[in-house]
């Protein structure tokens, strides 16, 4: 069989296998009364069913395992238990709020096993012909899982968005995998693809049931994860995974440091992300997903052109970018009065 192949019966089987469960496990949140509850920070009006993406982190997990029998390494163990766990802990944050602590605790107690178990071959490729190895890299590592885990929590606020990304994401390195002829990257990255599509399903505006912190907490860590086993292949799909997440890193980086700056408690829940603030401007749910759909494709191509060492385009393109969401947000609120 050729190796596109195995990817793509992954990427429909769980397509269909999430779109089944996630129907299932809505009645039974529902049931259970496990919703998300409007507050001054919400996007939603009505109580709705969350904890949706443990279809994601459970059919993911179960493609990880078929991962680790294809290239049986430390580094796919630590992901794929790693994932578990984070997932674990965010179901269990769903049900019941857990404190900060176990939950920042779990993500790097994941992150520290995953990048000790990379640590022999783990070089990242910088711009300009520059690459980091040894402790740099893996603080480089370390940050960025612990970083997206995060990031992507913070991003899944409204309808579809976060979905959207990991479909994306996910068929972003289903590619990669087939690049540098790595299946278990492939097969993995499918799964996560299908597993978000399936779910997208009943997520899309409007949604159904919420992803809740067990899928946005799992997808974050799964494709900070990707990374690191990518750039153990080849050093410069490291800085391709994260140009394919760049619309949630920069809207949840850029809103970090302004605040951090505005010296406001970085740790409270707020509603000042670019995509918030379109949404209060008076976007629909549907509108801002799609931007930033639109926005993770264009990462895409940006992945392209930085695996052809186009370095100099990426940035500059990604300046553009990244100028032009912020002034178009500021021009929406503008309008908006």
């Amino acid at each position: 069989m050729s190796p596109l192949w195995s990817p793509l019966i992954v990427l429909g089987a769980m397509t269909a296998l999430a779109t089944w469960t996630t129907a299932r496990l809505r009645r039974w949140v529902a049931e259970k009364r496990i919703l998300d509850v409007p507050n001054e920070r919400s996007s939603h009006a009505q109580p709705t069913p969350r904890g949706g993406g443990l279809t994601i982190a459970v059919g993911s997990t179960i493609a990880g395992a078929c991962a680790i029998v294809l290239h049986p390494i430390g580094s796919w163990v630590a992901v794929i238990v790693g994932g578990a766990l984070i997932a674990a802990i965010g179901w269990l944050d769903d049900v019941k709020s857990l404190g900060v602590k176990i939950r920042f605790g779990a993500q790097i107690a994941a992150a520290i096993a995953v990048i000790a178990l990379s640590s022999a071959s783990l070089t990242v490729a910088l711009p300009f012909a520059a690459q980091a190895s040894g402790v740099v890299a893996l603080v480089l590592g370390g940050l960025w899982i612990v970083g997206l885990t995060n990031s992507y929590n913070f991003m899944d606020g409204i309808d579809g968005i976060a979905g959207t990304q990991g479909v994306v994401a996910g068929l972003g390195w289903l590619w990669f995998g087939l690049r540098v002829d790595a299946l278990d990257i492939s097969i993995f990255a499918a799964a996560l693809a299908g597993t978000s599509a399936g779910f997208l399903v009943h997520n899309w505006p409007p949604a159904k049931i919420f992803m809740g912190d067990v899928g946005s907490t799992y997808l974050g860590f799964a494709l900070a994860g990707l990374g690191v086993l990518g750039t153990m292949r080849d050093p410069l799909l490291g800085g391709a995974g994260a140009l394919l997440v760049w619309p949630f890193v920069f809207d949840a980086g850029s809103t970090f440091v302004s605040r951090l700056l505005r010296r406001q408690d970085v740790l409270r829940p707020h509603r000042e992300h670019l995509y918030q603030r379109l949404l209060i401007a008076g976007w629909s749910h549907r509108a801002v997903t799609v931007l930033y759909g639109g926005l993770a494709v264009l990462g895409v191509g940006f992945a392209a052109l930085w695996l052809e060492g186009a370095a100099v385009a990426v940035l500059a393109g990604l300046g553009v970018a990244c100028v032009v969401l912020w002034m178009g947000v500021l021009r929406v609120e503008r309008r908006a009065g």
